[in-house]
């Protein structure tokens, strides 16, 4: 391959991955969004019909599916997505400054402590879990 080929392929990659996290992230909002008013609109619908007991019981298991299989494998989805980007734009740019550079293989998924628990660091599924645990709270106070 040539240098400019290889640049192109490079950065056809790194388009790739980063038009993948654009578009994950676009369905993430409108599904978050659309949990939250969930939420919002049970406090009318269930108040009164619940016995106190419940609610908290619902909602520590709305808190635990939401964290561990929504945000979590969105933001493993999307950390591997950008590693995928940042690698091959990175590689483009040594490709650029090296006609005789070799690509390199990706980095490879996100794996160990990070996979189950590298959410919590992040500030965007940070501000989903805390409003999500706002809107629970909110929910098991004004449905009683």
């Amino acid at each position: 391959m040539t240098q400019s080929e290889k640049v192109e392929a490079c950065m056809k990659q790194a388009d790739y991955f980063a038009a993948r996290f654009d578009g994950r992230r676009e369905v993430e909002w409108k599904i978050t969004l659309g949990f939250w008013v969930a939420i919002l609109a049970s406090i009318e619908i269930l108040k009164g019909k619940l016995q106190d007991w419940w609610i908290p019981l619902v909602g520590a298991i709305l808190i635990f599916g939401f964290s561990v299989f929504w945000l979590r494998g969105i933001w493993v989805a999307h950390e591997n997505d950008k590693r995928q980007s940042f690698h091959f734009r990175s590689e483009a740019e040594k490709v650029l400054l090296d006609p005789n550079h070799s690509i390199q293989p990706t980095p490879g998924c996100v794996r160990g402590w990070r996979r189950w628990f590298g959410f919590l660091l992040d500030w965007s599924m940070l501000f989903q879990l805390v409003t999500t645990l706002i809107l629970l709270f909110l929910a098991y106070k004004f449905s009683r």
